[in-house]
């Protein structure tokens, strides 16, 4: 399975006297998901799965610091592996 899901994350106005960021978080990612697995008998079965996965968030600049001095929040790169093994006994 693969997919590009384009995403977009809202930023919470309600803080600082509506002051706080009043944009959203753009970015995209790309996953790629593979299963491999095996059935011993009607009972059994053993799965390995990978995903990779790639994730970008663009930074939002804002014309004014907070109270910790945050102007921006920079852009954001993700990458990553995620292996996992599974067994199922049905009993």
């Amino acid at each position: 399975m693969a997919g590009v899901p384009i995403t977009s994350h809202i930023t919470n106005t309600d803080v600082n006297e509506g002051r706080s960021f009043n944009e959203s978080f753009n970015g995209f990612q790309v996953r790629l998901n593979w299963a491999y697995g095996y059935q011993f008998n009607d009972s059994i079965i053993a799965a390995f799965s990978l995903e990779a996965g790639f994730s970008r968030r663009n930074a939002i600049k804002r014309d004014f610091s907070d109270a910790s001095g945050i102007v921006e929040f920079p852009e954001s790169n993700l990458f990553y592996f995620l292996p996992s093994m599974v067994a199922l006994w049905s009993f």
